[in-house]
């Protein structure tokens, strides 16, 4: 009997959830003017060593 109903659940589920088809998406509208791209971007300039630490203040636990 639990095996019907379940089985008849099931039937009836699959009905109501998947019976439609999803309309299609409309299709894209296409200007008539074509795509310009963008001018490319500039690269940034690579940054050089790093500084030297000017720092005056020491480690009080290591003493440098």
């Amino acid at each position: 009997m639990s095996r019907t109903c379940f089985a008849a659940l099931a039937l009836i589920a699959l009905a109501a959830c998947g019976g439609a088809k999803k309309p299609a998406a409309p299709a894209k509208t296409t200007s008539a003017a074509p795509h310009t791209r963008a001018p490319a971007a500039k690269p940034k300039a690579r940054q050089t060593a790093a500084h030297k630490d000017t720092t005056t203040t020491r480690n009080p636990l290591t003493g440098h």
